[in-house]
């Protein structure tokens, strides 16, 4: 006899089981328009994207031909006013990635196709109305000499450059984006009756008319890749290395010369500096590097209104790093860039130099996938220089290094994107700031990803900072500290070399470095320091963890 019937549970009724058959319906039409949608866009997207691909590589040669022949440019090197209000050009590059271009909205003329597109650097108002792209091709011969096609077309985009890092101020670095365009129906009498290279280029207000004639000096070059237009996208060269802006009399010579010839040792190739004021003894060593094809060395003659943390962030910087991106690689075809300051050394802690180092970060062969990582940031480690020295040193007639005299540091290396340095993959990276990159390339892929940006592991790489302090002594003075000799294992080698270049360069060998300090020099440090900081915070809650290249950096573990 059964005193108790089970319980049955009672049927659950689901939310979906509510909904009507007319709204499943309309949810599964939906959901299959989108798909439908999604398909159809992602193949309009490949469509074009090989369909520039094809465009490029069919008249890659003939291009390569015509860029042989355009006029040796009379344009110094600097910056060129404008008739844009308070417009500035320097420089201008050939930028052929179908990935950017396809990002763009152009102005299509007929049937014509944006083949590529000439990249300027700027500085302009931050709130600059649309500006036109006037290009300057080469004319027929005649007895006079050569002439000249002047022709315009609004520009497509233009783009501040590291704006969060602007902090607001009145005048900032842009990205002025100027098509080229060819028909892809084009035979190749038509191809060779035109001219489809413009050897310079400058801007002018938007609205000008079709009277409107530009002032000769107010043209900038456009670079080329030394290889060809054909090998655009092939690296010939290892690593460059961006020098921000050298201001306020910059006059550290064995600092130079150690940061030189240690990177040199790592394996890189070339330097650009941006002289805005130095020592002539510092001009020296520059000379040196220049005449040895190490170094290229631009004047950076910015207007007296454009005023160093006022109205312009350090002397115009995301000017310089862009431009030294973009003549590092689409000019001079390295295939890594890294930006650091001349205090800053990337000191590889388990790799005998960079190229090594890269392998490991960056594995590149036949048989492997690109890596979609492109951006390497190494985090940043303060070595104070008002720490005391190491008592072990090098020999006597060996000038004295940071690297070997400096192994006191702050116990923890700073965030990612906070101080960090970095190396990028060039061709893959399209915007720069300081301590990270703004805008990457994006992939192939359907999905429309980007390629991405990781923090290096300190057990890997770091970035060894030997600078004053850069807040209020007291902050510097109470920050826990641990000794860090990683840099040693170079300085042998890297006190040799020093020595040999100093007596190669001075007669006597490298002067002494002299504290150069300048009370608004240092003024303007430490509140760029302070907005920074307060930058940085709010930067990194907006876009939150940058990836790691491990899950728990084994130094942060004790913290």
């Amino acid at each position: 006899m059964v005193k108790y019937h089970p319980l049955f549970q009672k049927p659950q009724v689901t939310a979906w089981a509510c909904i009507s058959r007319r709204l499943k319906f309309i949810f599964f039409y939906g959901l299959f328009v989108g798909l439908i949608g999604l398909v159809i866009h992602v193949a309009k997207r490949n469509s074009s994207l090989s369909s520039i691909y094809n465009l490029q590589s069919s008249l890659g040669d003939m291009l390569d031909l015509e860029m042989r022949y355009l006029p040796k440019t009379n344009g110094s090197t600097g910056w060129k006013q404008t008739s844009v209000k308070e417009g500035h050009i320097y420089s201008a590059y050939l930028d052929t990635r179908p990935e950017q271009i396809l990002q763009e909205s152009h102005e299509g003329i007929g049937n014509e196709t944006t083949w590529a597109m000439v990249r300027i650097i700027a500085i302009l108002p931050r709130y600059n109305p649309p500006v036109t792209c006037v290009y300057k091709y080469r004319g027929k011969q005649t007895e006079d000499g050569e002439t000249f096609l002047i022709k315009k077309k609004k520009a497509t985009r233009t783009k501040p450059v590291a704006i969060s890092e602007g902090f607001n101020m009145y005048y900032s670095a842009f990205f002025v984006l100027c098509d080229l365009t060819m028909s892809a129906k084009m035979d190749y009498e038509e191809y060779y009756s035109k001219q489809h290279l413009p050897y310079e280029i400058t801007i002018a207000p938007g609205n000008i008319t079709d009277s409107y004639e530009p002032k000769n000096d107010s043209f900038v070059p456009i670079f080329y890749p030394e290889n060809g237009i054909s090998m655009a996208e092939f690296s010939t060269n290892f690593m460059a290395v961006c020098v921000p802006v050298l201001h306020h009399n910059f006059d550290r010579v064995t600092n130079l010369v150690e940061f030189v010839e240690f990177y040199r040792m790592m394996g890189v190739g070339h330097f650009t500096f941006y002289n805005r004021s130095i020592s002539s003894r510092v001009g020296k060593v520059l000379e040196h590097y220049r005449d040895n094809g190490v170094a290229t060395i631009l004047p950076w003659d910015l207007p007296p209104y454009f005023i160093f943390e006022k109205n312009l962030r350090v002397d115009g910087i995301f000017a310089a790093l862009n431009d030294c991106l973009y003549r590092s690689s689409f000019h001079k075809s390295y295939m890594y860039v890294a930006s650091v300051d001349i205090d800053e050394f990337i000191v590889p802690r388990k790799h005998k130099d960079y190229l090594d180092m890269m392998q490991y970060l960056d594995p590149i062969g036949p048989h492997l996938p690109l890596n979609d990582q492109a951006s390497f940031l190494f985090r940043n480690m303060f070595f104070y220089l008002m720490f005391d020295d190491d008592p072990v040193t090098l020999a006597p007639e060996i000038p004295k290094l940071y690297t070997q005299s400096k192994t006191t540091r702050t116990m923890f290396a700073n965030p990612g994107r906070e101080r960090s340095k970095y190396i990028v993959r060039s061709r893959q990276t399209v915007e720069l700031g300081n301590h990270h990159t703004w805008e990457l390339r994006k992939t192939a892929s359907a999905f429309n990803k980007r390629y991405k940006e990781v923090t290096v592991d300190v057990q890997v790489a770091a970035s060894q900072h030997y600078r004053s302090c850069e807040t209020h002594i007291e902050t510097c003075w109470l920050r826990q500290t641990v000794k860090d000799t990683s840099a040693h294992k170079f300085t042998a080698a890297l006190g040799e070399r020093v020595s040999k270049a100093c007596k190669g360069i001075f007669e006597n060998g490298c002067p002494e470095d002299v504290a150069n300090q300048r009370p608004d020099r240092d003024a303007a440090k430490v509140q760029v320091a302070d907005k920074e900081k307060e930058a940085d915070k709010k930067e990194s809650s907006a876009h939150g963890e940058v990836t790691n290249s491990s899950d728990l950096n084994r130094e942060e573990k004790g913290r």
